[in-house]
């Protein structure tokens, strides 16, 4: 976006700045016990946006099929956390590392 798209490129991390900084402020941060980043939801268009044109960058097969390999091994990791909050085996507060892998024992 940055060599392609340079007016996108700025209001895109001028948006994403601006996001940060309201949601960083907020003084619930558990934001309401919902799973994931919640208030990000609407900044999602925008990271899309940046997802697409780092794939788009990336022309070499070994280093795409790393990225792609990247995007599928999160993806997967957010089903399964998502899975497991709704199932009640992972808590959306103080959830400790031990706690988390013994979460996919659950499923």
């Amino acid at each position: 976006m940055r060599r392609n798209a340079r007016p996108l490129f700025v209001a895109a991390v001028a948006f994403v700045l601006a996001e940060t900084w309201v949601v960083a402020s907020w003084s619930e941060w558990w934001y309401g016990g919902s799973f994931g980043m919640r208030p990000f939801v609407d900044a999602m268009p925008v990271f899309a946006l940046g997802l697409a044109g780092l794939i788009e960058t990336v022309q070499r097969t070994g280093t795409r099929r790393l990225l792609m390999s990247g995007i599928g091994i999160t993806t997967l990791l957010s089903v399964h956390a998502m899975l497991a909050y709704w199932q009640k085996t992972i808590s959306y507060d103080n959830t400790t590392l031990h706690e988390y892998f013994s979460s996919f024992r659950h499923l």
